[in-house]
């Protein structure tokens, strides 16, 4: 690549990554003065990339969102569009939602954003992350913690909410990971609230979100596309629910795994484990005691954004083991070509749906 096209690259990239950020905590400030430093330092960057090309592009904050309202491709101002994300989609949605890809990008950032800094104190987002990230560093630097590991996470993903007016019941070898319940957990905010009482989603068990009498769960498009969010439990204890970082990046990815893990131990012959050797992997698969596989499941809305992990990621190298990145079939069956389109952009990858791998283990 010619130097000039690894600058305007990087350029793209870091900008991209200051703007996410910077919509995040604006979000979060629901969309209020004052503008994170994150989205001005984005907005200053533009602004230089678009007076050396001669153009004027934005004015006002107002106008500005409206533009990232339109797909990325037509505003741009690089000649290197950044890795990772759709060019023909916005940013943000006319009702001011954050793209589905943006918070997979951002919930992935300490992966795909290099050196850049960041005003860490804005990215509430991040920082949430950043505690799984703790916990497995900690746990590959004593391995007697594993166990404790797998307990926290399995935890928090069959628990998106506990129930407060009953007592914490925690297991002890989560807290020796958690520390702080309060780290993971918080009060539920006022929109999920409908008619007095906490509406459970039919598939992940979360609490729902409600706008203009409308639920939805925690990543738009999801679980409302899998199951009847009408047929929604309601509940009226005092609870906690699990902090939306974590839903978003343990809870519901979680939920494949789990399921994957539950049908793979039906097959006779076959004993599963659970993130092993720190999570490095999410499931170590034997059948029969001569057959292994290593799998990492991989639960994207974008196939653009996964397919840039893919390709930066290494897969581990077991003798005598398979590795496979496994995909939910729901992915296929919400986006015709998912699948297809992953091996595309990422055709180093070995890559297979879940029902395509339960048939392989199966048959072996």
């Amino acid at each position: 690549m010619k130097e000039e096209n690894y600058v305007d690259t990087s350029k793209s990239n870091e900008t991209l990554s200051f703007l996410m950020s910077g919509l995040v905590a604006l979000a979060e400030n629901n969309w209020m003065y004052p503008y994170p430093s994150t989205l001005i330092r984005a907005r200053g960057l533009l602004f230089g990339a678009y007076i050396e090309q001669g153009n004027w592009k934005f004015q006002s904050i107002s106008e500005f969102l409206r533009m990232i309202q339109t797909p990325l491709k037509d505003w741009w101002p690089f000649s290197e569009l950044p890795d990772g994300i759709d060019p023909d989609i916005p940013m943000i949605d006319s009702q001011l939602q954050i793209s589905s890809q943006v918070e997979e990008l951002l919930l992935d950032l300490d992966d795909l954003s290099g050196n850049q800094k960041f005003n860490a104190s804005e990215l509430k987002l991040v920082l949430d992350n950043r505690k799984i990230r703790d916990a497995v560093l900690k746990v590959q630097k004593h391995p007697e913690l594993e166990d404790a590991y797998i307990t926290l996470r399995r935890f928090l993903i069959e628990n998106p909410w506990i129930n407060i007016s009953d007592g914490i019941h925690i297991p002890n070898e989560t807290i020796q990971l958690m520390g702080k319940v309060s780290d993971f957990y918080e009060k539920p905010s006022p929109n999920m609230l409908h008619e007095g009482k906490y509406w459970l989603c039919p598939r992940c068990n979360g609490i729902l979100i409600w706008a203009d009498e409308k639920p939805r769960c925690a990543t738009k498009g999801l679980c409302e596309q899998i199951v009847d969010l009408a047929q929604a439990r309601a509940i009226t204890n005092e609870i906690s629910t699990l902090k939306m970082t974590f839903r978003k990046r343990v809870q519901l990815p979680g939920l494949p795994e789990l399921e994957l893990h539950r049908e793979l131990a039906k097959i006779p012959g076959v004993s599963v484990a659970l993130w092993p050797e720190a999570d490095r992997y999410d499931l170590l698969v034997e059948k029969n005691g001569n057959m292994r596989w290593a799998i990492d499941v991989k639960d994207y809305a974008s196939e653009f954004t996964l397919s840039n992990l893919l390709r930066q990621s290494h897969p581990p190298y077991k003798k005598d083991v398979k590795f496979y990145y496994v995909i939910p079939d729901y992915r296929e069956r919400m986006t015709s070509g998912y699948l297809q389109k992953l091996k595309k952009l990422a055709p180093q990858a070995k890559i297979q749906l879940m029902s395509t791998f339960l048939r392989e283990v199966t048959k072996a």
